[in-house]
């Protein structure tokens, strides 16, 4: 009778492949890598709980990732988050800080509610998120902004928020983000009854005026009205304003609630949209240094070339300019942003032949002067006449440019 042919424990009826197959075998049944942590979106709903007329801290926190805890072999895994709050104080930070542990799918998007004990006065807090695997894993973190308002037991509207729909994050300042078409708000509405009301947003743009440099009007461009239904309590109100095309400069989101024809509820924020061409300024640094030369000393200009590279010439042009802002602290790029307006109207304005307005002699005595209150121009000679400066510029047509006289 012949003998069976033997077979390993693998299935394979030759011996000769048994330590190929056992080395498969180990490799299958070793642990997979855990991925790499991300780190997550979260959004959080802020709000507040009426308790014997005292105002609680409540945080919704929801945290948006698919990939929000790295993979295991059996799936799960244990993670600790720590939580810490600073509150912004003028002497300083006031630090609190909670804990909490949960186990976790791979694809889970957990959702956690925080109560703050003891509770948090009103004011503006810097949320501060971080968790990390409790067997000394990956680490991310997150932070966004919230406003905590305390309650009078009549209509409210929190703390105007500035927010980023595309991203869903807080703004920290009041410069809008570069490239960003939409403006968004969020605050929260305390409400002492059930009501239809309206909700009016209004973009207003600050006008200077040349009569006077002390009034500064406002001008509307941009409103949305809206009919909905408060609930009794408090709940958060989330909208965004299309801005695209709009001109860079100073404005004003003012939020309304409205019951009939009577303002219930009002909150307002200043807003910057930064001039969209900062970002190609400062990509061709050494031609901004050169369009600086009409207006600064040549030394100052040497000085700003001498910092290095580009990007420490960058810095070094940003913060020259951040001296000459209205507030630097607030709006640093205004200044920046409003001589290279020029240096654009220039080009347009002044140019001759192949050479850029800003490099003519009318664009450069543009840029450093202004435009002239008056100008009497024939076919040779081109005055400008500057009264307040005692000033007056003559230009002489020399074939087709015109040079100073």
């Amino acid at each position: 009778m012949p003998r069976p042919a033997s077979t390993s424990p693998s299935g394979c009826a030759n011996w000769a492949c048994w330590p190929e197959c056992w080395l498969l075998l180990l490799l299958l049944t070793l642990p997979s890598p855990a991925a790499a942590w991300q780190a997550p979106r979260f959004l959080a709903d802020w709000a507040t709980r009426l308790e014997t007329g005292r105002a609680r801290g409540q945080l919704l926190l929801r945290f948006e990732s698919a990939d929000l805890w790295f993979a295991t072999q059996n799936g799960r895994c244990t993670a600790e988050l720590e939580l810490r709050i600073e509150a912004r104080t003028p002497t300083g930070f006031t630090p609190w800080a909670g804990r909490f542990r949960r186990s976790l799918t791979d694809d889970e998007q957990p959702t956690h509610r925080l109560d703050f004990s003891p509770e948090l006065p009103p004011g503006t807090y810097e949320l501060r998120i971080a968790a990390s695997d409790l067997r000394g894993g990956g680490l991310w973190t997150r932070s966004l902004t919230v406003v905590v308002e305390g309650w009078r037991g009549s209509w409210q509207l929190g703390g105007l928020l500035l927010t980023d729909p595309e991203s869903g994050g807080t703004w920290t300042g009041e410069v809008a983000p570069d490239g960003r078409p939409w403006l968004g708000w969020q605050t929260q509405l305390h409400a002492p009854k059930t009501r239809p009301l309206q909700l009016e947003t209004v973009l207003f743009r600050r006008e200077s005026d040349i009569a006077s440099e002390l009034a500064r009007p406002f001008r509307a461009v941009l409103e949305q009205r809206e009919v909905f239904t408060a609930r009794a309590g408090v709940q958060p109100l989330r909208r965004s304003l299309r801005t695209a095309g709009l001109e860079a400069g100073e404005y004003l989101l003012v939020v309304q609630v409205w019951e009939g024809d009577r303002r219930v509820a009002e909150q307002s924020r200043r807003v910057v949209l930064r001039w969209p061409g900062v970002r190609a300024v400062l990509a061709q640094i050494e031609t901004a240094l050169d369009q600086l030369e009409a207006v600064a000393a040549p030394v100052v200009v040497a000085r700003l070339r001498a910092a290095g590279g580009a990007e420490a010439q960058r810095a070094a042009l940003l913060a020259y300019w951040a001296a000459h802002a209205t507030d630097p602290a607030a709006y640093p790029t205004e200044a920046l942003e409003r001589y290279y307006q020029q240096v654009a109207a220039a080009d347009s304005l002044w140019a001759e032949g192949q050479r850029p307005g800003w490099q003519t002699d009318r664009g450069r005595a543009w840029l450093r002067y202004g435009p002239p209150a008056r100008r009497q121009l024939t076919a040779t000679i081109d005055r400008w006449y500057y009264p307040r400066l005692r000033l007056v510029l003559v230009f002489r047509r020399q074939g087709v440019s015109w040079q100073a006289a």
